[in-house]
């Protein structure tokens, strides 16, 4: 028996390609969608990403020039205050030291006034105080420790009078030691004893002693001795000069 045939129908006629669809139109599109997105979106985040960045630095970079110019200014103005306190500094020591000079040549033209036995200079440190006011002294120099005897001293040394050195006596037996007498070292020159008589008899008048080894004056209850070898005068209270003399 015979099977019918199955008749086949033609495919339809294919379509001819859209120009969409070429290659070179493909390639075309896909490059102008990335510029799309790089120009829209990529390229504007990494712009602003930049310059967000560019200003960043550039504040910072402000702000350490500002710091920069501050600390040269005051470097600048320490270096010329510096430079004025320098210069002050130096004119005060100028004046001190011109100041020191009249003061000794005062002191050398007259170290005496009348009525007072103690030298100008040496008021400060008299017969009857604590020996301890003399030790604190700057630049006192104390007997040798441990040799007992009456006339321990201190020593001061002295640069603003006709005296080089002044040694306060006092007895290291007493509960309290005071100065019993001062002996005050002349600087020859000027303090020649010639020189120097001639400023005690201008401040006290004659000698009112003459003794064995030195000539005498009494100012009060203080009994001046001047040396006769030498300008060094010895001040002690009167009682002691007659016991002693």
């Amino acid at each position: 028996m015979n099977r019918p045939q199955m008749i086949r129908r033609a495919p339809p006629p294919a379509q001819p390609p859209s120009w969409r669809d070429h290659p070179i139109m493909i390639a075309v599109i896909s490059a102008g969608a990335t510029a799309t997105f790089m120009s829209g979106v990529a390229i504007p985040l990494v712009t602003g990403h930049l310059s967000s960045q560019v200003e960043t630095l550039r504040t910072t970079i402000s702000a350490h020039s500002d710091t920069i110019r501050d600390l040269n200014v005051r470097l600048d103005n320490a270096s010329k205050f510096s430079a004025e306190q320098k210069s002050e500094l130096e004119a005060a020591k100028a004046r001190e030291r011109e100041a020191h000079r009249t003061l000794v040549e005062s002191r050398i033209k007259n170290p005496f006034e009348p009525g007072s036995p103690y030298p100008k200079g040496h008021q400060e440190l008299r017969i009857g105080m604590s020996i301890e006011l003399v030790r604190k002294h700057p630049g006192a120099v104390a007997d040798e420790p441990g040799r007992r005897r009456p006339d321990r001293w201190v020593s001061v040394k002295s640069d603003a009078s006709v005296f080089s050195q002044v040694t306060y006596y006092f007895d290291e037996d007493s509960k309290k030691p005071t100065i019993t007498h001062i002996l005050f070292h002349s600087k020859e020159p000027p303090a020649s004893h010639a020189w120097m008589k001639s400023q005690l008899v201008a401040a006290f008048g004659e000698p009112s002693q003459t003794l064995r080894r030195a000539v005498g004056w009494n100012v009060g209850n203080t009994a001046i001795r001047l040396r006769e070898d030498s300008g060094n005068i010895v001040l002690l209270p009167k009682s002691l000069a007659l016991v002693s003399d």
